[in-house]
């Protein structure tokens, strides 16, 4: 997912809508969240995606300065460093 969010390119996640994943997406407005299983929805964000591809609108989704240090990998290993040391 980190990876994903930082190519800062639209993204397409079929995971559950209710998941962390999805309101990860959401949050960062980097892209479109549809259940795996939904196929209508798929089709419709696909098609939405191809859409504004094929007119030349489909933006990058670039992470704020904000999104960018909140999920880096040096932030990630203090907040688990953090976690460890409270479980100490």
């Amino acid at each position: 997912m980190f990876e994903y969010l930082a190519a800062e390119r639209p993204i397409l996640a079929a995971v559950p809508p209710d998941g962390a994943a999805a309101q990860l997406i959401r949050d960062t407005g980097a892209g479109v969240v549809a259940a795996p299983d939904d196929v209508p929805a798929l089709r419709e964000a696909l098609a939405g995606l191809h859409a504004q591809w094929r007119e030349g609108k489909l933006e990058g989704t670039p992470l704020t300065p904000e999104w960018r240090d909140k999920l880096s990998r040096a932030r990630r290993l203090e907040e688990l460093a953090d976690l460890l040391g409270s479980l100490a």
